[in-house]
């Protein structure tokens, strides 16, 4: 049985151990933008890097498996893509 998720969006917040990414919701024309709010867990390991790298605004790939944990569902990452990032760099100008 294969038990994985693949998602990217926008990183809405880190918090503790729980990276929550902002994903948009497809919309009929004339309605207004709507996103998903999905928290993500990251273990220890994989934690200590977002924390370095990552901020509010980026936009990043989390590949990973869904758990069962008392009739609820929950994401836990196991790798992440930092695929864009806010952050400007003006080093060279």
């Amino acid at each position: 049985m294969l038990n994985q998720f693949v998602i990217a969006g926008r990183v809405a917040s880190l918090e503790k151990d729980i990276l929550t990414v902002s994903i948009p919701l497809p919309t009929k024309d004339g309605e207004e933008p709507k996103c998903a709010l999905i928290p993500v867990i990251c273990p220890k390991g994989l934690l200590k890097t977002v924390k370095q790298y990552v901020s509010k605004g980026d936009v990043v790939g989390i590949k990973g498996r869904l758990e069962n944990n008392d009739n609820s569902i929950i994401c836990i990452s196991e790798k992440i893509s930092f695929l864009s990032s806010k952050k400007v760099d003006n080093k060279g100008e």
